[in-house]
């Protein structure tokens, strides 16, 4: 459930309306400056050798799960979502659990906790004379996520709410193995922050299409 509601989430950030430009054209949709946009992630690990003989050591990265997992550890795709200097943002979600709330005539509640990670270039984005543009994105995805109830294929009621933020803090990367340097990456003119929500829908068992199994297929 967690990945289905993070990439109904991801859609509705992707599909963001930004209005005109000054020539009356038609901006490109979605959030902002974020050019790496993922729903959510899993930790990947790639072993690599050491100066031990016989011995490697494990590194972490987020994977989106969208990827398939070998060919994203194999090819390199497993950095995509890594803070670096050529990129001007990444956005991506993390599970922090679920909860079951209530059931009435064959309808199912649940609730679904998220985390939003976002990392930005604000050079590339301003240049030389930037400045922190987090208060906007994060307000931005506040207008866009928690904007009333919303249904989306067979999970109904859908809504979100913010229950924390985190600004700048280098927990938001506490599940991966980046080296000890990339603290770099949440000072000028890098920024970072996460966004924890609760997002509340419900179930119709009558809705859900019939569980058919290929394993030809899968």
């Amino acid at each position: 459930m967690n990945a289905q509601i993070a990439t109904i989430l991801k859609d509705k950030l992707a599909s963001i309306d930004n209005g005109l430009d000054a020539q009356s054209n038609p901006l490109p949709p979605g959030l902002k400056f974020i050019e790496r946009l993922a729903g959510l992630v899993q930790i990947g690990e790639k072993a690599q050798p050491t100066q031990i003989e016989g011995a490697f050591a494990v590194s972490k990265f987020p994977i989106s799960l969208d990827s398939d997992y070998e060919e994203c550890i194999n090819k390199g795709c497993y950095k995509d979502l890594v803070p670096n200097s050529k990129q001007k943002g990444i956005l991506y979600f993390e599970s922090l659990g679920a909860l079951p709330l209530s059931q009435s005539h064959g309808s199912f509640k649940y609730a679904v906790k998220l985390r939003l990670v976002c990392w930005i270039n604000n050079k590339l984005i301003q240049g030389s004379n930037c400045k922190s543009i987090s208060h906007q994105l994060i307000t931005k995805i506040r207008t866009t996520l928690e904007n009333g109830a919303f249904n989306s294929g067979a999970f109904t009621r859908i809504t979100v709410r913010a229950t924390n933020i985190l600004d700048n803090d280098i927990k938001l990367f506490a599940n991966y193995t980046y080296p000890s340097e990339s603290v770099k990456f949440l000072m000028h003119p890098y920024e970072a922050f996460g966004i924890d929500f609760t997002v509340e829908f419900s179930i119709s068992n009558d809705c859900l299409d019939e569980l058919v199994l290929s394993p030809e297929i899968c």
